[in-house]
């Protein structure tokens, strides 16, 4: 029976359910960094898992959203001070490319 609060495979469109959680560092302004935990939900029909990330998070990253945007736009820059070592300039480079984000 499917309910209004079910969530389908972007794949195959069977239904997700809960699987298990996993750590997921977030790296912030000034070299902060936390540790959160994400949700991962399998498909009933195709076996694959899939991960709930926060708005915060884009996948396969840990830098903050706004952090990356930032980059990205050039609105921050390695000489910003409170990024003054952080992110490296290979990561900025790379979030910049046209096949990353």
């Amino acid at each position: 029976m499917v309910t209004m609060d079910q969530e389908f495979c972007p794949d195959c469109g069977g239904i997700l359910r809960y699987h298990d959680r996993v750590k997921r560092i977030v790296r912030t302004s000034f070299g902060r960094s936390y540790w959160i935990y994400i949700s991962r939900k399998i498909c009933t029909k195709c076996g694959k898992k899939h991960r709930e990330l926060p708005d915060i998070l884009l996948p396969y990253k840990h830098y903050e959203i706004t952090i990356i945007e930032g980059f990205i736009s050039g609105k921050l820059s390695s000489e910003d001070l409170e990024y003054e070592d952080y992110p490296c300039e290979t990561t900025i480079r790379s979030w910049r490319s046209p096949t990353s984000v």
